[in-house]
């Protein structure tokens, strides 16, 4: 279980592992998503219900959210899906909290976590319009191709 502090702009922000508890926060944060960002950033393209997302934690090999807050705030949230020795992880940053570093050590404590899992590989899916997102991997080392009009993103443990 990950629970970690980062001064970031002057803030204490936290970076935990998410519990049941943190269903309702996560839910309400990406559904403040605006259309455009929950197709570029959400795999099925919509927002998991209250219950999915309950089911996922509650679950934890199954979906591990990481998420950054400053008090009862929001800024970011990171997850896993296991399949076999493999982790496909998905990350998400508030927009007004984005280039500050946050997105970085969120991916860390995923990857981090996948490990103590005992997975060896990780992959993103960037949709192919975000080519922001592409750069922003590509720049941490991530290995890129190209699967069906989409970035896949691989990272060896």
């Amino acid at each position: 279980m990950t629970h970690e502090q980062h001064t970031i702009a002057g803030v204490t922000v936290t970076i935990r592992t998410a519990t049941a508890n943190d269903a309702g926060r996560l839910h309400g944060y990406l559904s403040r998503l605006d259309r455009s960002e929950r197709e570029l950033r959400l795999p099925d393209k919509r927002v998991p219900t209250y219950e999915e997302i309950v089911g996922a934690v509650r679950h934890g090999g199954v979906l591990i959210a990481l998420h950054a807050e400053r008090g009862s705030e929001l800024l970011g949230e990171s997850a896993f899906t296991r399949s076999g020795d493999l982790a496909q992880v998905e990350l998400s940053v508030a927009a007004s909290w984005r280039r500050r570093g946050l997105g970085r050590l969120l991916l860390a404590s995923s990857v981090e976590e996948v490990s103590a899992a005992g997975l060896v590989r990780c992959i993103a899916i960037v949709d192919r319009r975000n080519e922001t997102a592409a750069r922003w991997f590509a720049r941490r080392g991530w290995t890129q191709s190209w699967d069906s009009g989409r970035f896949v993103f691989h990272h060896v443990l």
